[in-house]
C-alpha cells in the first residue's frame, strides 16, 4: 500500500497505468478539496498532459512490442514509431484522449473521496463563517520569532484576503503566511512505502527552498523551526524521530555533503534500534522496517 502527497499527482499515476486504485492507502491534501469540488478540479488540472503523454507512448511501444521506445533497434522502425506518436499528439486526437482522460480522472476522484482515502491537511473556513487560528505570521522578523508553543490566536472569515494557508491539523486551525513552510506537496516523488518514508523525504529532499538540507535552503531559523513543528503535528507518531532529526542537523548545517533520506534512515535506525533500512525504488522513495514497529502502513 502506498502513501502520496499529492492528490492530482496520484490520479495522473492511475491514468497513467502506473499505479492501481487499490495501490493507495491514503492521499494527504494540502488542498481544502471536498467531493463537490470535483468539477473545479478537472477544469483545473484538466489538461492532464503527462497521462495523455504517458498513454500514447505505451499505446505506440505496445504496438511494437517494446517497453519504452528507446528499445527499438531500428533506426528505421524507432523514427516510423516516433512519428506515429507526434500524429497521435496532433490536436485533433489530442482532444479526443483529453476528454476520455477527463472522464476517467472525475471516476477516479469520487471512488478516492467516497472511499475516504483523503487526508485533508488544508483547511477552508466556511463561507460567511468567523475561525480562531493560531497564527505563526508573526515570524516573519528574525529578530522577533514567534515561540512556537504560544503562537498568536486571530480571528479570520471567509471573505478575508491573506496568500498563506490554512491548515487543519486534529481539529486545530492553523494559519502560516509562507504555504510551502508546512506543505507535504513538495518535491517530485508522489508515493511513498509508509508515512515515516514521507516525513524523511520532506526532510531531506522536498522542494529545493524548503528541504533542510537543501544548500539552496532560504528559510530563516525561525522557518526551519516552524516546518519541523509542523510535521510533528502532522505526524505525531513521529516527533520522537522529528526531534532525533532536529538534533542531527543542528551539528550537520550547512551539510559539507548532500546528506540522503537513506543516510538519514540510518541515523533514526541506529538511534530507535531498527532492524534494517532499505531503498527498493531507486528514487528515494525509502522503506524502513522497524523492530519497534513506530511505523506501519494500515
Amino acid at each position: 500500500m502506498k502513501i502520496s502527497n499529492s492528490l492530482i499527482g496520484t490520479v495522473d499515476l492511475i491514468l497513467s497505468k502506473e499505479l492501481s486504485f487499490d495501490d493507495i492507502d491514503k492521499i494527504y491534501s494540502l488542498e481544502s478539496y471536498t467531493k463537490e469540488d470535483i468539477p473545479f478540479i478537472i477544469d483545473t488540472y484538466g489538461n492532464l498532459w503527462s497521462a495523455i503523454t504517458k498513454r500514447i507512448n505505451r499505446q505506440v511501444c505496445d504496438k511494437y512490442g517494446v517497453e519504452k521506445l528507446s528499445d527499438i533497434n531500428d533506426n528505421k522502425k524507432r523514427g516510423k514509431a516516433q512519428e506515429e506518436i507526434n500524429l497521435l499528439m496532433q490536436e485533433n486526437r489530442r482532444a479526443e484522449i483529453r476528454g476520455n482522460i477527463n472522464d476517467e480522472a472525475r471516476k477516479i476522484l469520487e471512488e478516492l473521496f467516497n472511499s475516504k482515502k483523503i487526508v485533508q491537511i488544508g483547511y477552508g473556513i466556511p463561507k460567511g463563517q468567523t475561525v480562531k487560528v493560531l497564527s505563526f505570521d508573526g515570524g516573519k522578523e528574525e529578530d522577533k520569532p514567534i515561540v512556537l508553543e504560544r503562537p498568536i490566536i486571530k480571528e479570520m472569515t471567509s471573505s478575508g484576503q491573506n496568500t498563506g494557508v490554512l491548515l487543519n491539523i486534529n481539529g486545530i486551525i492553523y494559519y502560516y503566511p509562507k504555504p510551502f513552510v508546512p506543505s507535504l506537496s513538495l518535491g517530485y516523488d508522489h508515493t511513498f512505502e509508509s508515512d515515516l518514508a514521507l516525513m524523511v523525504n520532506q526532510v531531506c529532499l522536498g522542494h529545493g527552498y524548503y528541504s533542510l538540507l537543501s544548500r539552496t535552503n532560504q528559510m530563516t531559523e525561525t522557518e526551519k523551526k516552524h516546518r519541523l513543528f509542523f510535521l510533528g503535528e502532522i505526524f505525531p507518531q513521529f516527533k520522537k524521530h522529528i526531534k532525533i532529526i532536529s538534533e542531527y542537523l543542528s551539528l550537520n548545517i550547512p551539510p559539507k555533503e548532500k546528506l540522503t533520506e537513506t543516510q538519514i534512515l540510518q541515523v533514526l535506525g541506529r538511534r530507535l534500534n531498527t532492524a534494517s533500512v532499505k531503498d527498493t525504488s531507486g528514487k528515494g522513495n525509502n522503506i524502513i522496517r522497524q523492530s519497534t514497529g513506530a511505523s506501519k502502513t494500515k
